[in-house]
């Protein structure tokens, strides 16, 4: 029994350390935080890089309120639907949708400003809705103890999305064009989207 209780709170340490690294699902939705938070980052970098290079400075400060403006409506819509947010290829969906809508922004891009003030709530639309599902299904995905952990390398990745997203997008949209930068995020969110696809909480059987 002494042994017993001696080797426990090892083991316990050895899960504190690893923490959420030790699952699966955990570590392919840390993935798809950290892809998505760098393609939210870098549209809001290029918008306004895209305004000053078409003589549109007045949307510099408006086009990236409109993308706030779309998560907000659509938060609203989807706050209706609680059993879609709760969990599993859920999240994929939406980000899906974000992936359209990151396309339709960049076609939008080709044609003028104001085309693409207009399609901004339209890219905008589940932003909220994502942050929100990242977040429920990492707690579900935590094991017993490690909300806390898990929600701090969620954090972490949401950081190192962020940075990672601006100084990428950046040097693109100074290489290449902001057009030419925007066409990339909806390839991101996909990536993103294939990685939150296989990330599920465990079934009953597995708790």
């Amino acid at each position: 029994m002494p042994a017993a209780r001696h080797q426990g709170p090892g083991a316990a340490g050895r899960r504190h350390r690893l923490g959420p690294l030790t699952s699966a699902p955990l570590r392919r939705l840390l993935i798809a935080d950290g892809l998505f938070v760098l393609a939210v980052t870098a549209t809001d970098v290029l918008l306004p890089i895209y305004a000053k290079e078409h003589d549109a400075a007045v949307f510099t400060g408006a086009c990236p309120s409109a993308l706030s403006i779309g998560s907000v409506l659509g938060s609203l819509v989807l706050g209706t639907m609680p059993g879609f947010l709760a969990r599993g290829p859920e999240l994929s969906v939406l980000l899906l949708v974000f992936a359209v809508g990151g396309g339709a922004l960049a076609l939008g891009a080709g044609l003028s400003p104001v085309a693409v003030l207009v399609l901004g709530p339209v890219a905008g639309l589940v932003l909220g809705s994502v942050f929100g599902t990242l977040r429920t299904v990492g707690s579900d995905l935590a094991q017993e103890g490690e909300v806390t952990g898990t929600m701090s390398w969620l954090t972490s990745l949401d950081m190192a999305g962020g940075a990672v997203g601006a100084a990428v997008f950046a040097h693109l949209a100074a290489a290449e064009g902001s057009r030419a930068a925007l066409a990339w995020v909806p390839a991101v969110v996909l990536l993103s989207a294939s990685a939150g696809w296989t990330a599920r909480s465990p079934s009953p059987k597995q708790s």
